[in-house]
């Protein structure tokens, strides 16, 4: 899969036009195009360091002319999704533990006072 297809398929994926596109990189317009129908050259690193990083796909995913690059791509986005997931599922255990802990102090004191009273 050569550049231009690959940047048509993560226009498509994201439901961006070229202009779009090329306003989300920070880039022009005509540029987005010449990369699609194969009359300019790749662009710079800086260029494919901006795709990579508005996108989230590895750099190597736009630089390598590899079919397997895509899938490879896929599973790292899946990746990342799992671990944001996880992440986020560690975030509100925390929160409840803390919870859980708080209660467990006011019913340990509860029953420390309880123990005092006659």
């Amino acid at each position: 899969m050569d550049f231009g297809e690959k940047i048509k398929r993560i226009m498509f994926e994201n439901n961006l036009t070229q202009q779009q596109f090329a306003q989300k990189i920070g880039s022009k317009h005509p540029a987005v195009s010449r990369w699609i129908n194969g009359t300019s050259k790749n662009p710079t690193l800086e260029t494919l360091e901006k795709i990579s990083k508005a996108f989230n796909i590895p750099v190597s995913y736009l630089s390598d002319d590899s079919q397997n690059d895509f899938e490879k791509c896929e599973e790292e986005k899946i990746k990342n999704n799992d671990l944001k997931l996880i992440i986020k599922m560690m975030e509100k255990q925390n929160k409840l533990m803390e919870k859980l802990s708080k209660k467990v102090d006011l019913i340990e004191e509860a029953l420390n006072d309880a123990e005092r009273k006659p």
